[in-house]
């Protein structure tokens, strides 16, 4: 469906003072519609000829005035169509139908009719003929678009001055040429016009001239009233001021890239130390939602199995607050005695207890005010401290210890825990009412075994990070990362760490290959055993036994390695070898 705004352009094109007038003077009947047959335009020719106003002609559709069945091949599919015969209101006429373009997108047709029933004598046809050559030269001549016009073969009719000028030639220099030579020749390249014949419908390209020129082109098809391929008219733009921009944005959105990636390798290596770094769907969750609380100071409750990166990702929510220029306090619940915890938490008075400071101690509570206090395995919290800091955490208030005054700290808590509170809440090891305190948003982070993708570039990060903490340069073979990714990481990423630096310090190649790497790695998951049929309990346990040592001696080459795959000694791997006929063993 056409636009108002497009009928407003039509309007404006061929309602102006100047275009207006030439249209007036031609001796041929002209309307111009829009894509829905809406007549925008009628020449007094037309007026004349259908004995109506143009306020009348306007107020109906061309499909009420010309019988011709064709018009959807010219508004669709851009075809044109010459000397078609169409009754017009009755009469028969000579119609001429081509589509008009913006931007490449048809918007309309131009209608040009003539009335076959007027007598007019061979001379005053030839004139008109003339005329209409003339006007056609004069309009092609004005035109700031290269035209073109071939046969049906490709063969150059008729080319105006633009076309003329932008190949800096005679237009006898083309007239007779076949576009397939020129297009040999290197003149232009490709051939729009071929195009065209080939597949007779509207076609746009982007054409490159020997002069370095980048022009879009759009060829058009003409066809008889029989709808029999005539000859292809052909308009182009130079568009190589516009194709150099666009050049030279994409190079330097290119340039933008790199320095973007440059910064961000930048940004990485100065705090690749603490911040988080994931590649997965389950983890990209995960940090997205730390993004969003970060805004907030909400409690945040972080859970996941032990070595999956609870405190570093407190510390990035830390980070990205409000409060990230205020401390970022960490206390581990479960590292400090019962007994110290709370004057660890709270602080104490001078003279509090035996031992104690004389000048007392400023609590982690207060050294929290403005920032973020941490509490790491908060499910090791005793119960008779639960109640004290549930206090602190509802009010914002606490008492030193042997004090009595009340103090004040405005603190974001976020806590952590590799156990099941809910659990312990039903154990009545934990306190309902600090669990519900704690759990007001919950981010639950995936162990590795459940986020494949992280570990390669996990790897990748602790081995660069160790190469560069020993000076090395050393690399890892493919097949080591396959291994790396297939295996489970009980202890996740803190796993993963300690065993890259463990590669890295006990093996001495620049190459790290899989034999390289500790036996446990080597171990595929484990499956079910296939029973085959009956035996005698202690047979079947001796075959199964035979089977374990054979094959772990086989795979690794090494009784040693074997002993610590199978987790038994290695002198029992040898006996056991022995026992099973193996000859490698003396």
């Amino acid at each position: 469906m056409v636009s108002f705004e497009v009928n407003e352009i039509l309007e404006s094109i061929f309602c102006e003072g100047s275009v207006l007038s030439f249209f007036n003077t031609l001796d041929k009947g002209l309307m111009i519609i829009d894509k829905n047959e809406n007549i925008i335009f009628a020449n007094k020719r037309a007026q004349k000829q259908l004995n109506n106003s143009l306020k009348s002609i306007q107020e109906t559709k061309l499909s009420n005035i010309l019988a011709f069945g064709n018009i959807k091949e010219v508004l669709i599919n851009g075809l044109c169509f010459c000397n078609v015969k169409a009754s017009f209101s009755g009469e028969t006429h000579f119609v001429n139908i081509s589509p008009i373009d913006i931007n490449l997108d048809i918007v309309g047709a131009a209608v040009v009719f003539e009335n076959t029933q007027n007598n007019e004598t061979f001379v005053n046809t030839l004139k008109l003929c003339n005329c209409i050559s003339r006007e056609l030269e004069s309009v092609l001549n004005s035109s700031y678009d290269e035209i073109v016009v071939t046969d049906a073969k490709g063969n150059i009719l008729k080319v105006n001055e633009a076309y003329r000028k932008l190949y800096n030639a005679e237009m006898d220099d083309f007239v007779g040429q076949n576009v397939k030579q020129l297009e040999k020749k290197g003149i232009f390249n490709p051939s729009v016009t071929m195009k065209v014949i080939k597949e007779q419908k509207r076609i746009s390209i982007t054409q490159k001239t020997n002069s370095g020129k980048v022009l879009i082109v759009t060829g058009y098809p003409i066809f008889d009233e029989n709808k029999a391929f005539m000859s292809v008219i052909s308009t182009a733009k130079d568009i190589t001021e516009v194709h150099i921009l666009k050049e030279q944005l994409s190079e330097a959105k290119k340039t933008a890239q790199d320095f973007y990636y440059q910064l961000g390798i930048l940004r990485q290596q100065e705090t690749q130390q603490d911040a988080m770094i994931s590649i997965s769907p389950e983890m990209k969750k995960v940090m997205m939602t730390a993004n969003r609380v970060a805004r907030v100071d909400s409690n945040v409750l972080i859970t996941g199995e032990s070595g999956v990166g609870k405190s570093m990702l407190a510390s990035e929510i830390h980070k990205q607050s409000d409060r990230s220029k205020g401390a970022f306090v960490s206390i581990n619940c479960g590292a400090i005695p019962a007994a110290l915890l709370e004057s660890e938490l709270f602080g104490y008075e001078n003279g509090a207890f035996t031992g104690a400071r004389k000048e007392g101690k400023q609590g982690q509570l207060s050294i929290a005010n403005e920032g973020t206090l941490f509490l790491d395995e908060i499910s090791e919290l005793p119960l008779q401290m639960q109640v004290k800091i549930l206090k602190a955490i509802q009010e914002k208030k606490f008492t030193r210890v042997g004090g009595t005054e009340t103090l004040t700290s405005n603190f974001r808590l976020i806590t952590a825990t590799n156990k099941d509170l809910k659990c312990m809440v039903k154990a009545g090891t934990f306190r309902e009412d600090l669990f519900y305190r704690l759990n007001v948003i919950p981010i639950e982070i995936p162990p590795l075994r459940e986020r494949k993708q992280d570990i390669i570039m996990l790897v990748n990060l602790f081995w660069e990070r160790l190469n560069a903490k020993y000076g090395t340069n050393r690399k890892m073979d493919l097949d080591v990362y396959e291994v790396l990714a297939d295996y489970d990481w009980p202890g996740n990423v803190r796993d993963l760490e300690n065993c890259i630096e463990r590669i890295m310090v006990t093996v001495d190649r620049d190459i790290i290959r899989v034999s390289d790497l500790p036996a446990q790695l080597l171990i595929k998951s484990k499956k079910e055993v296939e029973v085959k049929e009956i035996l005698p309990l202690k047979l079947a346990m001796e075959e199964t036994e035979k089977n374990l040592i054979l094959r772990a001696y086989k795979e690794f080459n090494s009784t040693y390695k074997a002993a610590e795959a199978l987790g038994v000694s290695q002198s029992t791997v040898v006996r056991k070898l022995r026992k099973y006929g193996c000859c490698d063993i003396a």
